[in-house]
């Protein structure tokens, strides 16, 4: 009998120790998905602040649009929006592409900039 009663204390124990080795995986499984959600979520900083609150629905026309409305693109300071106006007096844009033959706009800043920019009604 002596011998049953120390079988069943050690499933008992086995399955307690068991138990809580599962459940510290999963707290730990938690835990880690927890920090990998954090990691890839963006920053708390509002959209409107990265992308000078530019409206993402409405693409700006760069050959109609002002000096004020080519700087609430992302990427577009005072300087380099003059240098668009001044570029689209002498020879207007016809593609959006065409953006890349103003000083300052290169690959990457065209890149950044292709989904809010347009030329007229189709591009």
């Amino acid at each position: 009998m002596e011998k049953a009663k120390l079988t069943r204390f050690l499933v008992t124990l086995l399955g307690v120790v068991l138990c809580a080795g599962l459940g510290s995986a999963m707290l730990y499984a938690d835990q880690k998905a927890e920090r990998a959600i954090t990691e890839i979520q963006p920053s708390a900083t509002p959209v409107a602040e990265t992308q000078k609150e530019i409206n993402q629905t409405q693409k700006v026309d760069i050959n109609t649009a002002t000096k004020e409305e080519l700087e609430q693109l992302p990427g577009i300071g005072s300087g380099l929006a003059e240098r668009i106006v001044a570029y689209r007096g002498e020879k207007p844009f016809k593609v959006i592409r065409d953006l890349k033959k103003v000083s300052g706009i290169g690959d990457k800043k065209f890149e950044a900039l292709q989904d809010f920019v347009c030329v007229g009604t189709g591009d």
